[in-house]
């Protein structure tokens, strides 16, 4: 069966010049590419244990370093490439596993390895490239609305409404997509499109941050989760322009506050 150091010879020869090719410099673990639109990173991401390889896409686009300069490494920051830049610190719309789960090489004698190269390396080419050209072409939204505005200054320190603010092209985009969100099933999404949103002024939205001011910590056996109490009374405090803190404290003395 195929090694680690077997597997990463045979891309080495396959995928790296492909990336080469593609204006990436470097080598394994992670190919950067630079240019005025952003920095790109395909990363290789092995099994903790051995056996097994991912590959991932990450782009952090130029005017996102601007946005949020301390969220990056500081050769991410300067925009060029190098250690400590990888495909995980692009944002989750930024990024695009090109293998969803881990390929097993040590599954496969080693005269199948330059088959499983060269599939790895069509995943890139094919999908890939396709991929992150359109990242490179996608700007952010640009509204003055206050809609527009809540969703921006989250962004800032947010994924979950960066994450909606590239993918809405159009305040009404936007709004819809919030809405989708609202009426999901994952509170975690929910409770930063209802921040967005009560920012914005929607009441209904409002109401649901206050309801969620109760919600309980839940404990197992195993894990214990504060709940999204806190999170709430952080995103009605700076809703309302009232000081906080991270503590249930904060929660207690913005139930107080509530009318």
């Amino acid at each position: 069966m195929a090694t680690a150091r077997q597997m990463n010879a045979v891309l080495r020869t396959v995928l790296v010049p492909a990336a080469h090719a593609a204006g990436f410099v470097g080598n394994l673990p992670h190919l950067v590419r630079t240019n005025d639109s952003g920095l790109a990173v395909l990363s290789l991401q092995t099994e903790k244990r051995g056996g097994g390889l991912r590959l991932e896409l990450g782009f952090i686009p130029t005017w996102l370093r601007v946005l949020r300069p301390r969220a990056y490494p500081r050769l991410a920051r300067a925009g060029v490439q190098g250690p400590g830049v990888t495909a995980y610190h692009a944002p989750m719309s930024y990024r695009r596993e090109l293998t969803r789960q881990f390929v097993r090489y040590d599954e496969v004698d080693v005269g199948a390895l330059a088959k499983l190269a060269a599939r790895l390396t069509r995943l890139f080419c094919e999908g890939g490239l396709r991929w992150l050209a359109e990242k490179e072409r996608a700007v952010p939204l640009r509204d003055k609305s206050t809609l527009g505005r809540a969703v921006a200054q989250l962004s800032e320190s947010y994924d979950w409404a960066l994450d909606w603010l590239l993918k809405a092209n159009a305040i009404a985009a936007l709004r819809a997509s919030l809405g989708l969100t609202m009426a999901g099933s994952d509170v975690h999404a929910r409770m930063f499109a209802a921040w967005a949103l009560a920012k914005a002024g929607d009441r209904d939205a409002h109401a649901y941050l206050v309801t969620m001011l109760d919600d309980p910590p839940v404990r197992t056996r195993y894990r214990s989760d504060p709940g999204q109490s806190i999170r709430a009374a952080q995103a009605l405090a700076d809703i309302h322009g009232w000081r906080f803190s991270w503590s249930l404290r904060s929660v207690a003395g913005v139930k107080r506050r509530m009318p």
